[in-house]
């Protein structure tokens, strides 16, 4: 009804209040505490921990990031947000789920700066840049078109000041999903039709465990599907220092078994928009995209098993993402996005596992490419194939910005990082 009679509803945190404002003027306001609201969890969790990017990146020193700014829904559905929000406060300002990634406490800024950030709602995976109607870099508002990941990828134009995403960004969608598991050894070829269908795969050293998310028109949240979603969430949600990863043999797997075990049934949208959240772990992990098929094909011919067995410690999160029919982002076809994750301390291992055994195998088939919020191995084949891959859908590489003005380690687009600083008003003072 309040779309109906024009309504812009307005969500403002740096006075940590919301007001619901139609043209006659506000009808509600509810207050909330005066506290800075900041991104990332707080102090705790910097925009991004040391070697996430490069090595040295000064995350014991970094201040908290503020997460603070406004979401207004247009007549028309349209969803923007000025200045710097979380998923998760975009959410609340709008009074309904939405379109996140699996850390909802990340800024959606920070997310368009990534190349191939992705999200889920309930039995879908999309791209962040398939939802996009405009954007302003450093005070310029662009159109979404063409240009998009050239004006976006990290941050090489400017500063994001602020996004307008499309109305199915926070759509209704069918109310409930479903969740199935399936357990493979990771020592056997899989079977050709193990993958059929899958939205997520975890593949360890010794074991795959394959989901499947499906929409559901009808049915509930049962009491034992509920229950194991939350106890899992709750789980993972525990703070762990980061020695526990490194200390217990095959951490990191652990991840799909317990899934296997806790998760499956019919799930509401209201209660457990995302189906997987993810931990507050601290590890070093590099998200490597290619076609669904390469991956598909990758695996069946030895991807992750025999001489390419994934060391104990490290663990792999496999999600299949769909781009939309008139994809504005470099991928148009379905997509693998393949987090391989190690503890930290490991960046080394991973970067020599990732470029000497992923990348050859994936790049023998298709294409390859990197999100660029993650680890971003320097001088590596697979950081040359990923600038390959984005200079092909239009993003120039190989700049020279100054660092005064350069906001991400990748601003430059080249084999290595860069000096960056984040401008002031990213911080809490």
């Amino acid at each position: 009804a309040a779309r109906e009679h024009l309504a812009w509803l307005t969500y403002n945190l740096r006075s940590r209040s919301m007001t619901l404002l139609l043209v006659a003027g506000a009808v509600g306001l509810w207050p909330f505490d005066d506290e800075p609201s900041y991104c990332r969890g707080g102090s705790s969790s910097p925009p991004h921990q040391a070697s996430l990017w490069h090595d040295g990146f000064p995350s014991a020193t970094t201040p908290a990031a503020l997460c603070e700014g406004s979401v207004v829904e247009q007549n028309d559905g349209t969803i923007c947000i000025d200045g710097r929000l979380t998923y998760a406060q975009i959410a609340e300002a709008l009074g309904r789920p939405t379109f996140a990634p699996a850390a909802s406490s990340i800024s959606i800024n920070g997310h368009l700066t990534g190349g191939s950030a992705n999200f889920v709602f309930g039995a879908e995976a999309a791209f962040l840049y398939d939802f996009v109607k405009n954007f302003r870099v450093d005070g310029i508002k662009y159109d979404a078109g063409p240009d998009l990941t050239n004006k976006l990828l990290a941050a090489s134009s400017g500063q994001i000041d602020g996004v307008c995403l499309k109305p199915d960004f926070a759509m209704p969608r069918s109310a409930f999903y479903s969740i199935s598991s399936q357990w493979l050894p990771a020592s056997a070829p899989l079977p050709e039709d193990a993958l059929t269908g899958a939205s997520l795969a975890f593949f360890s050293l010794h074991s795959v465990v394959v989901e499947r998310h499906t929409q559901s028109e009808t049915g509930g949240t049962s009491w034992g599907a509920s229950l194991g979603m939350r106890l899992f969430n709750a789980i993972a949600g525990i703070p762990l220092p980061s020695f526990v990863v490194s200390a217990v043999p095959g951490f990191l797997s652990l991840t799909g078994l317990l899934r296997l075990a806790m998760i499956g049934g019919t799930f509401s949208l209201d209660s457990a928009p995302q189906p997987l959240l993810a931990p507050g772990l601290a590890i070093e992990n590099v998200q490597i995209d290619t076609e669904w098929s390469t991956f598909v094909a990758a695996v069946q011919g030895g991807l992750f098993r025999d001489a390419a067995a994934l060391p104990l410690s490290f663990g792999v999160v496999v999600k299949k993402i769909v781009p939309a029919a008139n994809a504005t982002g470099c991928w148009s076809v379905p997509t693998a996005a393949i987090d391989i994750q190690a503890p930290v301390g490991e960046g080394p291992n991973l970067d020599e596992y990732t470029d000497a055994v992923v990348w050859p195998r994936l790049a023998a088939i298709g294409s390859v490419g990197l999100h660029f919020g993650k680890r971003l191995p320097a001088g590596s084949r697979l950081l040359r194939s990923a600038l390959d891959k984005y200079s092909s859908c239009g993003a120039e590489t190989g700049l020279s910005i100054n660092p005064a003005a350069c906001y991400h380690p990748m601003c430059e687009r080249a084999e290595a990082a860069t000096e960056f600083v984040y401008p002031s008003s990213y911080y809490a003072a």
